[in-house]
């Protein structure tokens, strides 16, 4: 289990629930990933702001990379 802000995340779950298909299909919505870690979309828009999840605007939207989103995951597992 990681703790992504105090709550507890399983790597199966995300697998089991769309994360490998997100994978494939390239970059994420802010709404992908607030669904894909449990928390608010604001609270992926702090995030982004505050420098800790790594993102690319596309005509003013924010997306992240798959491998971006599994590298913060993985920063909050330590």
């Amino acid at each position: 289990m990681l703790e992504i802000l105090d709550r507890p995340i399983c790597i199966q779950y995300l697998l089991e629930h769309g994360f490998a298909a997100s994978l494939r299909q390239g970059l994420l919505s802010v709404r992908d990933v607030a669904s894909q870690v449990n928390v608010s979309t604001a609270t992926v828009y702090k995030l982004c702001a505050a420098g800790k999840l790594a993102h690319v605007r596309v005509l003013g939207a924010i997306r992240v990379a798959p491998i971006d989103l599994a590298t913060f995951i993985e920063r909050q597992s330590i």
